[in-house]
């Protein structure tokens, strides 16, 4: 009986660790998103890749494709276009 709690309780704080992964995920994704906002449309070089590092250091399983989609699904929530040119051709159109 002691081992079958020793498991489950392994496997409460890695479903714990995993979600708070995926919150530190989606605040670095927002970081990139409202930077994205304040550059018109462009991330400056590096900046992912810093924000990527620093969370690593918590959390070494954190992957760049996470962020990626996090990043992509706070684009489509808060439509925001994904490059200058589509701006750009939006707003000569208009």
């Amino acid at each position: 009986m002691k081992k079958a709690k020793a498991v489950k309780s392994k496997k409460k704080v890695a479903n714990l660790n995993k979600q708070f992964m995926l919150s530190a995920a989606k605040c670095i994704a927002e970081l990139i998103v409202t930077e994205k906002v304040k550059q018109n449309g462009r991330v400056p070089w590096g900046y992912a890749s810093k924000l990527l590092s620093e969370g690593r250091k918590t959390f070494p399983g954190m992957s760049r494709r996470t962020i990626n989609n996090y990043v992509i699904l706070l684009e489509k929530e808060r439509k925001i276009g994904r490059t200058i040119l589509r701006v750009v051709v939006i707003i000569f159109l208009a």
